[in-house]
C-alpha cells in the first residue's frame, strides 16, 4: 500500500505529502515524460464496453450532465438503463458523463483503492467523468472530500479557488454550485493532461473544462477522508459515553433544578447569582468526568466498523489470495458453511478470483499468479472481513453501530491476522495487485 502510494505521488514522498501538502494547498504533479502513467486504471474503451453491456442505470451510477454559465448545471439522465446509444448521442451532442463506483465493475480500480484505503485508514471512493471537447459538466464547487484527479485521456483545464470563508476550510458537507458572481480571483489555474495529478483539499473550489479542437477527456477523482475527522470520531464517542454514563449513574438522570430558566440563559448572563455557579460547576463537572471516561479504544473499534469497514467492499484480493481467503473464511464460519454463506454473500466478490493484473508505470498487463504467503493487505482482510463473522468479534461491533448493546460492552477479540509463524510479503503492492517480481 506504502509503495503504491509512493508511486502515486511520485516525485514526493507519501512522508513530504503527509507533512507538506494534504489538508492544507493543492498539489499539481506534472508527468510530461510519461503520458501514460495512468494508462490501465479505467479508460472510455471500458466505459463504452459497460455500455453495451447494459450493466449502467441512469442515477444509480451514472449521470449525463452539462454546464453552461448562463444555463447553469443541467442532469440529462434518462429512465432506467443506460443504453450505449442514448449515453453515446448525448456524449456527442455535449454532455459529460459521470461513472460512479467504477470498482464495482473494474479490478484494477477496486484494487487501487483497496490500497489506498490500508494507506491512509479511511475509506476511499471513485467516480470516472468522461467530457467531449469544448464541454463542461459541473458548476464550480466544493467538496466534502479530498480528492487526486488523474488524468488518463485528453487535457482538462481546471480553475481552483480558495474556500470562500474560513468555516468553509475542510468543510463537512459539500457545497451547492456556485455561480462565477460569487467567486473571487481564481487562486490557480491549471490544464492537466495524460499522466497529470491533481490533489485538491476538501473545500478548495473548483471547476473544469475540456478545451475545444482536441480530444475527449476522461479522469479518474479517487476521493478520501469522508467524514473521518476528530469530530466525527468524538461525536461517536461522547454520544455513547452519555448514554453509558447515564445507564450507570443515577446523578445523570436526576431533574434539573427548578425554575432553573429563572436564573440560566442569555437573559441572565449578566447576573451575580450563587445559583448559577451552582448550576454551572454541576454540568461542567459531568462533563470532564464524561470525557474522562471515554472508552477511546471502543470508540476506535466502532468508528472503524461504523466509517467505512462495515460498508466498503471486500478488500482487492489476487487469485491465489482469494483461494486462501476462501479457504479461511470456511474454517472460521465453521458448521460446513462457506465464506460467503457466512456474510450473506458479501464476500463472494473477494473469494472469487478476479483477472490477475499487475501496473507497471500505469499500463496494465497479465502477471504470474503468486504463490507466496498471504501479503500484509490480504492477512488484515481475513482479519477484517473474516474474522470480523465471528461473534466475538462481528456481532458485538455491529450490535454497538446499531445501538444494540452500550459502547463500553463492546469488547472485540482480536483474531490473529495471521496463523502463527507465517511469514508476511513485504511487497504490498505487488500482493495487492497480482503482480509479478519486478513490478
Amino acid at each position: 500500500a506504502d509503495r503504491l502510494a509512493g508511486w502515486l505521488l511520485a516525485p514526493l514522498s507519501p512522508a513530504q505529502f503527509e507533512e507538506e501538502v494534504r489538508e492544507r494547498r493543492p498539489l499539481h504533479i506534472s508527468r510530461s515524460a510519461d503520458r501514460a502513467y495512468h494508462r490501465g486504471w479505467f479508460g472510455s474503451e471500458e466505459l463504452r464496453q459497460l455500455l453495451r453491456d447494459g450493466d449502467l442505470k441512469y442515477t444509480d451510477g451514472l449521470d449525463v450532465t452539462r454546464y453552461t454559465v448562463e444555463g447553469g448545471r443541467a442532469t440529462l439522465n434518462g429512465e432506467g438503463a443506460a443504453t450505449a446509444e442514448e449515453v453515446l448521442a448525448a456524449f456527442e451532442g455535449g454532455c459529460s458523463v459521470r461513472l460512479s463506483w467504477p470498482q464495482r465493475h473494474s479490478d484494477t480500480v477496486w484494487g487501487l483503492l483497496a490500497s489506498l484505503e490500508e494507506h491512509f485508514g479511511c475509506g476511499a471512493g471513485c467516480n470516472v467523468y468522461y467530457t467531449p471537447a469544448g464541454s463542461q459538466g459541473f458548476a464550480p464547487h466544493y467538496d466534502d472530500v479530498d480528492v487526486f484527479i488523474l488524468q488518463v485521456e485528453g487535457e482538462k483545464r481546471w480553475t481552483l479557488h480558495a474556500p470562500p470563508a474560513p468555516e468553509h476550510v475542510l468543510p463537512r458537507d459539500p457545497s451547492p454550485d456556485f455561480a462565477p458572481a460569487d467567486l473571487g480571483p481564481p487562486l490557480a489555474s491549471v490544464a492537466l493532461k495524460p499522466g497529470d495529478l491533481l490533489y485538491l483539499p476538501r473545500g478548495t473550489v473548483h471547476q473544469a473544462f475540456t478545451p475545444a479542437g482536441g480530444a475527449a477527456s476522461l479522469h479518474l477523482t479517487v476521493s478520501i477522508s469522508r467524514r473521518h475527522t476528530w469530530r466525527d470520531l468524538l461525536e461517536l464517542g461522547l454520544a455513547g459515553a452519555l448514554e453509558e454514563a447515564a445507564a450507570a449513574d443515577v446523578t445523570w438522570r436526576r431533574a434539573l433544578p427548578r425554575e432553573y430558566e429563572s436564573f440560566m440563559g442569555v437573559l441572565h448572563s449578566d447576573r451575580a447569582d450563587a445559583r448559577r455557579a451552582q448550576f454551572s460547576q454541576m454540568a461542567h463537572g459531568l462533563l470532564q468526568r464524561l470525557v474522562a471516561s471515554m472508552p477511546l479504544d471502543a470508540v476506535a473499534d466502532q468508528f472503524a466498523g461504523r466509517g467505512w469497514m462495515y460498508d466498503r467492499m471486500p478488500p482487492h484480493a489476487t487469485p491465489d489470495d482469494a483461494r486462501r481467503l476462501a479457504r479461511a473464511g470456511a474454517e472460521l464460519a465453521g458448521g460446513g458453511r462457506g465464506a460467503g454463506g457466512a456474510v450473506g454473500g458479501r464476500l463472494r466478490s473477494a473469494v472469487a478470483p478476479p483477472a490477475a493484473s499487475a501496473v507497471v508505470g500505469g499500463i496494465g498487463r497479465p502477471a504470474p499468479v503468486d504463490e507466496g504467503p498471504i501479503s500484509g493487505l490480504h492477512a488484515r482482510a481475513l482479519d477484517v472481513h473474516l474474522a470480523r463473522t465471528v461473534r466475538q468479534r462481528a456481532l458485538g461491533v455491529r450490535d454497538a453501530v446499531r445501538g444494540r448493546v452500550p459502547l463500553g460492552q463492546v469488547r472485540v477479540r482480536r483474531e490473529p491476522a495471521h496463523p502463527p509463524g507465517r511469514k508476511l510479503c513485504g511487497d504490498e503492492v505487488r500482493g495487492l495487485l497480482g503482480a509479478g517480481e519486478g513490478a
